[in-house]
């Protein structure tokens, strides 16, 4: 028989070890939704991409390339992205301070 210490302390242990499989299934949940992000915006750019209308790699060189009226999906998509990676930003600086805080109270 464990003492009522002994019990305690093995039952905080598993609590650690529960709370620690639980932020790393967040990161790895984050990290697949970040991929499939990724792949969902390469299939709209390809599908809404002007294929053929840039003959040649030299009109990418220039900002020219932003000038056809056509390129308004592409802002779409970026602005897009750029929310989606600020969300991302703020979720993990909140998990971090979460973490600090955990550390501190242990």
């Amino acid at each position: 028989m464990y003492s009522t210490q002994t019990r305690l302390a093995l039952v905080h242990a598993r609590v650690e070890q529960h709370k620690k499989r639980q932020r790393e299934g967040w990161i790895v949940r984050l990290s697949m939704l970040c991929c499939g992000l990724l792949a969902l915006d390469m299939a709209v750019m390809i599908a809404i991409g002007d294929h053929g209308y840039y003959d040649s790699p030299e009109h990418w060189l220039y900002g020219a390339s932003l000038l056809p009226s056509n390129i308004g999906g592409y802002v779409l998509v970026a602005i897009i992205a750029f929310v989606i990676a600020v969300a991302v930003t703020v979720l993990c600086m909140k998990n971090q301070e979460q973490r600090k805080q955990e550390e501190e109270e242990l």
